[in-house]
Order: C-alpha cells, then sequence, then structure tokens
C-alpha cells in the first residue's frame, strides 16, 4: 500500500509538472491515480498524451480544461482516446517544414512519396488469383 501511495505521489508530480497546472494532491486524487493505474498505464505514456494535448491546444485545435485533472486522469476513457491518438501521431512521419524552399531554391519540385494503403490478405489472394489467369491466357495465345 505504501508504495502506490508513493507511486500516485510521483504520478501527480509529474503531472503537474508537466501541465503546468498546481493542483494539492488529496484522498480524491490518489483515489484517481489507483483507478489509472489499474490499466497498466505508467509515467511515459502520461506524458506523450500531456505532450500531445499541448501541442494541439497550441495549434487551437483543443481546450486548455482537456489537461484538466477531472478529464484526464478521472476520465479513463478520455485518457485511453487521448493515448492512441498521441501514439498515432507520434507514429506519423515528420516532414520537414523547409524541405520544399530548399527544394525550389535548387531547382527541383517536391515530390510527394504516396503511403502504401495495407491490403488484405483476400486482395492479395484476389491478385494473385488474377495474375494467374492473365498468365494463363498470355500462355494460349
Amino acid at each position: 500500500m505504501i508504495n502506490a501511495s508513493i507511486r500516485t505521489k510521483e504520478l501527480h508530480q509529474i503531472y503537474m509538472n508537466e501541465t503546468g497546472l498546481p493542483n494539492p494532491f488529496t484522498m480524491t486524487k490518489q483515489y484517481a491515480w489507483e483507478a489509472w493505474l489499474t490499466h497498466r498505464w505508467e509515467a511515459p505514456e502520461l506524458k506523450l498524451v500531456i505532450a500531445h494535448l499541448k501541442r494541439k491546444i497550441a495549434r487551437g485545435q483543443k481546450w486548455e480544461s482537456a489537461l484538466a485533472f477531472r478529464n484526464l486522469i478521472e476520465d479513463p476513457e478520455k485518457f485511453a482516446e487521448a493515448l492512441s491518438e498521441a501514439v498515432a501521431h507520434s507514429r506519423q512521419h515528420k516532414l520537414n517544414p523547409n524541405k520544399a524552399s530548399v527544394l525550389r531554391a535548387t531547382g527541383r519540385e517536391e515530390r510527394s512519396v504516396p503511403i502504401p494503403i495495407a491490403r488484405s490478405a483476400g486482395d492479395v489472394l484476389r491478385g494473385d488469383e488474377a495474375l494467374a489467369a492473365l498468365l494463363k491466357c498470355r500462355d494460349s495465345l
């Protein structure tokens, strides 16, 4: 029990440091942290979500209340949603904003590389069958 109490206090301190929101640690907050920990989330996930939300707030896509304790920690559904969004966003390829200007300055055009769309197993099999039929047709000529 002591370890859980220390862990919840550490998480709460990380929350306050990352968000910049002073928020006293109370028994209610400890219970919320203990419930949050049942989802097996840890400090890295907390930091990732807060950083992601702060970027969205800076761009005007989220309200500052998204970082409120009641929204972020006391509501695990909102945290899970924000975490999945943050993880997906962290996987996206980041483009260098200066790349286009450098390419224009050197007389080259920016070529966008299309992102391949994942195909299902059924699509792959149908493609193989179509190729086999095409090859069979070619050999019959």
